[in-house]
């Protein structure tokens, strides 16, 4: 069986910039930490030494917090950790995270032998309700017994849907008034066409191809409006990094702009288009030939 114990802690500590102090998680980690976690490689310094008060830091808690700097010092809990290398984790959470020998953490807060979380990888994703199953109705035990990724959502609810909702407003408001944009444009543009758009009635066409032209119009107008703001939405934030509190911790994260999102903004721009057409379309086909060919 391949599983890693851990003991984590928080500790408070002053921003890199600004000052302000924020928790970050002190993630305490044995020898088999490497092999559930292969991703995790150090790309300054050295990995830490059992037995002493040493730590390595992700890339993103060094960008977020001071004093962390590839060999700076930093006081907790009666200690002084030193920092002798920087990780990284795929871009994982993990990277707001300090990592330090298991049994030193213990041993500072007389804990030893006491662990908050042990880790398995198990041989493939399809044993997890077996191994659920088994640990969970096991008399002898008393744990819960879940995947990281779903522990990592979990702590990220509240703040995953204040964004979603926040999001979903903001939407909705510009939504609102880009039809009305959309409204405004038609509208010129069709008092600028209408002896066109009349003589077209003139020549024989019905009110339903033109009324399906003005459409059209709209919808093309939207659908390029909505692949310009992905372009420039992918291009200035994806990867973009930021910071948020995640269960009470401070955690970096990078903006992603995933083909379905643009495809989603692309889609809701096109159907805010479409609607914007659809009152200028509407006055198309109600629009007398003959007042339409004395306009100006």
């Amino acid at each position: 069986p391949l599983t890693s114990n851990a003991f984590l802690v928080t500790a408070k500590m002053s921003r890199a910039h600004g000052g302000l102090p924020a928790a970050i998680l002190i993630r305490g980690v044995d020898a088999r930490a490497g092999a559930i976690w292969p991703r995790m490689r150090v790309i300054h310094g050295r990995l830490f030494r059992p037995g002493l008060d040493e730590v390595v830091v992700g890339r993103q808690a060094q960008q977020l917090f001071g004093k962390l700097a590839l060999g700076d010092t930093f006081a907790w809990n009666n200690r002084n950790w030193k920092v002798v290398g920087v990780f990284a984790d795929n871009g994982s959470s993990h990277e707001s995270e300090i990592w330090a020998d298991v049994h030193q953490l213990q041993a500072d807060y007389s804990a030893t032998n006491k662990y908050t979380d042990i880790y398995a990888r198990l041989t493939s994703p399809a044993v997890f309700g077996t191994f659920k199953h088994a640990l969970e109705n096991n008399p002898q035990l008393n744990v819960n017994v879940t995947r990281e990724s779903t522990n990592i959502k979990a702590s990220a609810a509240g703040l995953s849907a204040l964004i979603t909702d926040a999001g979903s407003l903001v939407t909705l408001l510009m939504a609102i008034g880009a039809i009305f944009g959309a409204v405004n444009i038609m509208y010129s543009g069709i008092a600028a066409r209408q002896q066109d758009i009349a003589t077209l009635r003139s020549l024989g066409f019905r009110r339903l191809p033109v009324l399906s032209v003005v459409l059209l119009e709209g919808l093309a107008l939207g659908l390029a409006g909505g692949i310009l703001g992905a372009a420039v939405a992918y291009l200035i934030f994806n990867g973009y990094p930021a910071a948020t509190l995640g269960n009470y911790v401070l955690v970096a994260f990078q903006f992603a702009v995933t083909p379905g999102l643009m495809l989603a903004g692309i889609l809701i721009a096109a159907a805010m288009g479409l609607v914007g057409g659809l009152f200028p379309a509407i006055q198309v086909g109600r629009m007398p030939i003959a007042t339409a060919l004395r306009g100006s």
